[in-house]
């Protein structure tokens, strides 16, 4: 579950919260890892995600543009 009511809505379906941006940055390097930007533009934000995986120990770093 994620997104502006994703924790309360979590909490009560009895569900994992996880964040938006961790979220979208593991779905990315999982299905396409050679992307290394996304643009999310939402209904209340917007935001660039920078996104770098180690394939050497599976590990996906995302950084935010301010």
């Amino acid at each position: 579950m994620t997104g502006t009511a994703g924790k309360l809505i979590a909490d009560l379906l009895g569900a994992e919260f996880i964040n938006e941006i961790i979220a979208q940055s593991k779905s990315t390097m999982y299905f396409h890892p050679e992307v290394k930007t996304i643009i999310e533009m939402g209904g209340e934000d917007s935001k660039l995600i920078l996104v770098q995986s180690d394939s050497k120990n599976g590990i996906t770093r995302s950084w935010i543009s301010p």
